[in-house]
């Protein structure tokens, strides 16, 4: 399979998705997958380079999904959902955007969370995936999927620097963190402690009369 891109720098990432074919004559659980990227490119000098980036993954029993929780990177994850959810709402309407990402968030925790039914205290995440909720919040509260009080202009910036930035970056830009100043010592504020009702500005209201209290 090959593909075409325009420019690559420094700065540029990309992400590539695949689909697990159905297993049908072996069970491939212990067994290593190669994938293998050839990178040509023109240099800046007009050399022609070839870079070469293989990767070693090992299947997992398909019949122990928790096989898979020690490798969950749930900040490349939200990363990668992210760039999806641009790629559908460019096709789709962002209302079926949001509720394929509600969806697909339900299905995750429903295998990986631990709970009693009907007692709400008892949900637990492990440590791999304990972020991932959070970040999904943000996300659908962001400028990337829905389009509501934004120009066409201002979405297609928004969802172009996400599709560029590295994994650090783009978490920053799905979940900023708003720094509270004082002249002894910053401290970091999440946007967690945005209530409902609240825009950043009366957030920052609310803090200051907080820390005079």
């Amino acid at each position: 399979t090959q593909w075409y891109m325009g420019g690559l720098d420094r700065c540029s990432t990309l992400g590539f998705y695949f689909d697990l074919a159905q297993q049908t004559k072996e069970v491939t659980a212990g067994k290593v997958c190669y994938f293998q990227f050839k990178s040509t490119y023109k240099h800046s000098s007009g050399k022609i380079r070839l870079r070469v980036t293989t990767v070693a993954r090992k299947f997992s029993d398909p019949n122990n999904i928790f096989d898979l929780v020690p490798g969950f990177d749930q900040e490349a994850a939200c990363v990668l959902m992210a760039r999806l959810g641009i790629f559908k709402a460019n096709q789709e309407e962002s209302i079926e955007v949001l509720k394929w990402l509600d969806r697909s968030l339900i299905r995750i925790v429903s295998k990986f969370a631990d709970y009693k039914k009907d007692d709400p205290g008892s949900f637990r995440l492990s440590k791999e995936f304990n972020l991932y909720p959070q970040f999904m919040f943000h996300l659908r509260r962001g400028h990337f999927l829905q389009t509501f009080g934004v120009s066409p202009d201002e979405s297609v910036y928004f969802r172009g620097t996400l599709c560029r930035e590295n994994t650090t970056n783009s978490l920053v830009m799905i979940q900023p963190a708003l720094l509270q100043y004082s002249l002894d010592d910053p401290t970091p504020v999440s946007y967690t402690h945005l209530r409902a009702h609240e825009t950043p500005e009366h957030l920052v209201c609310r803090l200051l009369l907080e820390k005079k209290k």
